[in-house]
């Protein structure tokens, strides 16, 4: 009765330490969770207080991050909605957004430098406008990103380097709405 994952789910997902991080630096009171997978950004949010809108395009995925926020204690805390983030985003009320786009799958790290057209979906366009619109968004890149890809977005992000497993893993990139 542990924690539930697949391979691919488990590959993306982020430390209690890392989903934590990004709960303490993202405000607001409801987050869209843009990408839940298994859960453990969704769980961090939840475990900092936070209302989520966990989001999750494969429905297998989304009964597992149900499932884990329930070890968790916060699927009170967490509406569970299987679907495409790119098409539902307009439908809910959220302060923050958070966005842990797909990478590219196990072995990411040897395709070279990544940018946001190398994401399926490509979140960019989605990031102007809640950027736009006074969203606070954070998204998680990998270390194999172009960070120049960054200026894309007219508003200047924070940055923050975090670590998995004591090495260098990702990194965050916040804009908020008061910066």
């Amino acid at each position: 009765m542990g924690i539930r994952f697949d391979k691919e789910g488990f590959e993306a997902a982020k430390s209690e330490a890392v989903a934590d991080f990004v709960a303490e630096h993202l405000p607001g009171k409801t987050v869209l969770d843009a990408f839940t997978g298994i859960g453990g950004s969704a769980i961090g949010f939840a475990r900092a207080g936070k209302k989520v809108i966990s989001v999750e395009i494969i429905a297998e995925r989304s009964k597992m991050a149900q499932h884990n926020a329930g070890i968790y204690k916060v699927a009170n805390r967490i509406n569970f909605i299987v679907g495409d983030t790119m098409k539902l985003w307009k439908k809910f009320d959220f302060d923050s957004a958070y966005f842990d786009p797909p990478w590219g799958g196990v072995g990411y790290e040897k395709r070279g430098l990544l940018t946001f057209d190398s994401f399926n979906p490509n979140v960019l366009p989605l990031i102007k406008k809640l950027v736009a619109r006074g969203k606070h968004v954070a998204v998680t890149l990998p270390l194999n990103f172009n960070f120049y890809e960054l200026n894309r977005v007219p508003k200047k992000p924070r940055l923050y380097f975090n670590e998995q497993s004591g090495k260098l893993y990702c990194v965050h990139s916040f804009w908020l709405a008061n910066d």
